[in-house]
């Protein structure tokens, strides 16, 4: 609530504008990320157990970096394959 009124007081409309759609396309491009991280933990863990597939694929959406960094490390450098089951 404080946030808000210092905003509001301290800076001009313009400013105010230009901080909300920096904030905008942020948030959009943070989503996208999330949804393309989610997207790849679901596709590689396919064969899993649903439950394993589901916990994974949530992890992904809530930290695409470490995902993703792990994708790459794991899959890209070290070359593991997606789709193997460990049964």
């Amino acid at each position: 609530m404080f946030e808000t009124f210092v905003v509001k007081n301290l800076t001009n409309k313009e400013e105010l504008n230009n901080s909300y759609n920096y904030f905008n396309y942020l948030f959009i491009l943070g989503i996208i990320i999330s949804l393309l991280a989610s997207y790849l933990a679901y596709k590689c863990n396919i064969k899993e157990n649903k439950a394993t597939q589901w916990v994974i694929t949530i992890f992904a959406f809530l930290f695409p970096v470490i995902y993703t960094i792990y994708y790459f490390i794991m899959h890209v450098l070290l070359g593991y394959k997606c789709y193997k089951s460990k049964k």
